[in-house]
């Protein structure tokens, strides 16, 4: 495998997660992504968002995937608990 693409490889399995923007933040073209998604060395699970094949993925992976693509969103969890307050 040829040294840049060793390098997102490890890229990729350091951080989970990325979008091609992260490629070019460390010096490479994001074409590489493509390359490697094509064979089948990584994937492609949502539009801009690479991963490798056997990640783990977890009930929260939507979650990172979401945090990827807006970086500035506020995720807020609001427990379903049955209202207090009296009907009337």
């Amino acid at each position: 495998m040829a040294k840049p693409l060793h390098k997102i490889m490890r890229y990729v399995g350091q951080h989970g997660i990325v979008r091609p923007r992260d490629i070019e933040a460390i010096g490479l073209p994001r074409e590489y992504l493509v390359r490697l998604h094509r064979q089948g060395r990584l994937s492609r699970p949502g539009r801009g968002i690479y991963t490798l094949p056997d990640a783990n993925v977890t009930e929260r992976h939507s979650y990172a995937e979401v945090a990827k693509r807006v970086p500035k969103l506020l995720f807020a969890c609001f427990p379903l608990l049955p209202s207090t307050r009296s009907r009337h």
